[in-house]
């Protein structure tokens, strides 16, 4: 399997994210990437029978940041990008990150206990929105930081690498109306190349 991104790209965020999970800040796709993943990956053999994933040059990834070490986090965050060359783009979005040659990246910081009513992860995400609810924005980011998918897939010139993308029950969360409690206490099972507490 193949990430939806030019061989340069998938290279290069593979780099941003084994320098993040060094600082023990691992990371997790989200958003647009991760339905046609999880389709090729329960569904290989008919995978050709499906719309194939579109190629872009954003990606989405989520964050954990613990409220009582949010300020540190964050600026170690901060620090990878700029030492990649990446470049904030606030014109786009708060979150986003933008580089010449490399993926456009929308990195996301998820104040832990936001998606079960912590105060202070809610004042914490507020930040962010200072005019809108903040626990809608991240339902579902933290049930994928929490019950990650890994996949295997193909790096150029080099051995397969595992990522770790937003579960189906993620991606059920995110778009549901009510909000959907993280839980940490799952073990997780392997399903081919796939593995995860509920793959």
């Amino acid at each position: 399997m193949k990430l939806p991104l030019s061989e340069a790209k998938t290279t290069a965020l593979f780099q941003l994210l084994d320098r993040l999970e060094a600082l023990e800040l691992r990371a997790v796709l989200v958003g647009g990437l991760v339905p046609p993943l999880l389709l090729a990956a329960l569904d290989p053999d008919g995978v050709d029978d499906h719309p194939q994933p579109r190629h872009t040059v954003d990606c989405d990834l989520v964050l954990a940041l613990p409220v009582d070490d949010a300020e540190r986090r964050s600026r170690q965050i901060e620090s990878v990008l700029a030492d990649y060359g990446w470049v904030r783009s606030p014109r786009h979005n708060q979150f986003r990150w933008t580089h010449a040659t490399k993926p456009n990246v929308d990195l996301m910081p998820v104040p832990i206990g936001v998606e079960s009513g912590d105060a202070r992860a809610i004042a914490l995400a507020g930040i962010n929105f200072p005019d809108q609810d903040p626990t809608r924005f991240y339902r579902g980011h933290e049930l994928a930081l929490a019950d990650p998918i890994e996949l295997v897939v193909e790096v150029v010139d080099r051995a397969p690498r595992s990522i770790a993308i937003a579960g189906l029950a993620a991606l059920l969360a995110k778009s549901s109306p009510t909000p959907c409690n993280a839980s940490s206490d799952a073990s997780p099972r392997r399903c081919g190349n796939l593995t995860g507490p509920g793959a």
